[in-house]
């Protein structure tokens, strides 16, 4: 039986702690996106992105170790509820952000993932398994998660978007217009992890199975 629908209930203790944890994921985030703008952009202007730990468009840079370390967060969260509830949503949606999160850091082949047939069956059902798990959740958890999806959208968006805009108006790479898009979508996406892990945590820490529910399906 899948207990999606119905198997999640507050527990009153534990309740406001985990409506904490959104805010505190954004507050999180909108930090470090404070910090990781004025580094890449000072990396850029004053270093030539001589700096690596800082460099936008280093895979093994600190900020993207850190979204990195999120996504990675989001996929152990989601299989751990999926292990309490046993509702697919949670199976389907620990998937997808393990296969993101191996992406992420491996990039076997880096330019295949970012063709339109690997990407957006990948982010699609990602995004769609997180709508469906988050459906019967509290309104702040559910937030952080669509949220978290909306920063995601807007990185993609800059990612491919972006550069065509610039690149008609004589902004390439190594301007600064096209530099500070770049710091842009790679904080958006950070971001984006971060609310999404967040969000899943809230979820997890506040709502464990209902006992009568459980109890159902136990019985068939």
């Amino acid at each position: 039986m899948d207990v999606h629908a119905t198997a999640l209930r507050a527990l009153p203790r534990s309740r406001a702690r985990a409506n904490e944890i959104v805010p505190r994921a954004a507050r999180l985030a909108a930090v470090i996106v404070a910090v990781q703008i004025p580094a890449n952009l000072i990396d850029f202007g004053s270093f030539g992105y001589r700096y690596s730990l800082v460099n936008p468009n280093d895979e093994q840079s600190l900020f993207a170790w850190i979204g990195a370390i999120a996504i990675m967060s989001g996929a152990v969260i989601a299989a751990t509820a999926y292990r309490r509830t046993k509702s697919r949503p949670y199976l389907v949606a620990a998937a997808f952000l393990a296969l993101v999160a191996i992406e992420n850091r491996v990039r076997v082949d880096e330019p295949a993932v970012h063709r339109a047939a690997i990407y957006i069956p990948l982010l699609g059902g990602l995004a769609a398994s997180l709508v469906w798990a988050s459906s019967p959740w509290p309104a702040t958890a559910r937030r952080g998660v669509l949220g978290g999806l909306a920063f995601l959208a807007f990185s993609l968006a800059l990612h491919k978007i972006a550069p065509h805009i610039l690149l008609h108006y004589g902004y390439g790479p190594g301007t600064w217009p096209y530099e500070t898009k770049v710091s842009l979508k790679e904080t958006s996406e950070m971001a984006g992890w971060i609310l999404i892990a967040g969000g899943l945590l809230a979820a997890l820490r506040g709502y464990e199975p209902s006992l009568s529910v459980v109890a159902a399906r136990d019985a068939k």
